[in-house]
C-alpha cells in the first residue's frame, strides 16, 4: 500500500500534515464522523488531490471552514456561493 500525504484544514484555520496509508477509521476520526468526498476539490498546492469532510457536518452544526471553502470554490466549474464546507476537511494528495 502506497503512503499518501494528508493535509487537515481545521475550521479555525489551523493545518496539520500527516503521511501514511489511507485508512477509513483514521479519516473518520479526523472529520469526527462519516466521511463524504467533496465534489470538485481536485488540486491543492499544485498537486492533484481529493478531499473529505464530515457527511453530516451541516446537520451537526459544525463551524464554517472558511479556508477550505475558499480553496474549494476557486476550483469549481459551477457556481456554489450558497454551499460551504464545515468542520475539519482532509485533503489527500
Amino acid at each position: 500500500m502506497t503512503n499518501k500525504h494528508f493535509t487537515l484544514i481545521h475550521a479555525d484555520g489551523r493545518t496539520e500534515h500527516f503521511e501514511g496509508p489511507e485508512d477509513l477509521k483514521q479519516l473518520q476520526g479526523w472529520v469526527n464522523g462519516y466521511i463524504e468526498m467533496v465534489p470538485g476539490f481536485k488540486t491543492f498546492e499544485g498537486q492533484s488531490c481529493y478531499a473529505y469532510c464530515n457527511e453530516d457536518g451541516k446537520a451537526q452544526d459544525l463551524p464554517l471552514n472558511q479556508m477550505a471553502t475558499t480553496l474549494w470554490r476557486t476550483q469549481l466549474d459551477w457556481p456554489s456561493f450558497a454551499d460551504y464546507l464545515c468542520g475539519t476537511v482532509v485533503i489527500v494528495h
